[in-house]
């Protein structure tokens, strides 16, 4: 039973592993972004591994454009990526 039990725990460790290497780097940043301006993630059909990931636009995303815009916020994006909302100099 342990042998079991720890085959299958490697098996689902290398699954977990594999399907991470099947995103980019690409499309791990800009999902990240994304994320970061509320676009919410939409999940992918059941059983296909890596489709390209899906985000769909709601209020909340436009709540929060909106916000920047009124706020005069400037979207910088840093060297790694990622995202910094910073104060726009007028």
């Amino acid at each position: 039973m342990k042998k079991f039990a720890s085959a299958t725990v490697a098996c689902v460790a290398i699954a977990l592993l594999g399907a991470n290497n099947l995103i980019t780097q690409d499309e791990a940043l800009v999902s990240s972004v994304l994320t970061a301006l509320k676009f919410k993630s939409v999940a992918g059909k059941p059983g296909v591994v890596g489709a390209p990931p899906k985000f769909e636009v709601t209020k909340q995303t436009i709540d929060h454009l909106e916000k920047m815009l009124k706020e005069g916020k400037v979207i910088e994006v840093q060297g790694n990526g990622s995202l910094k909302i910073i104060e726009a100099k007028r």
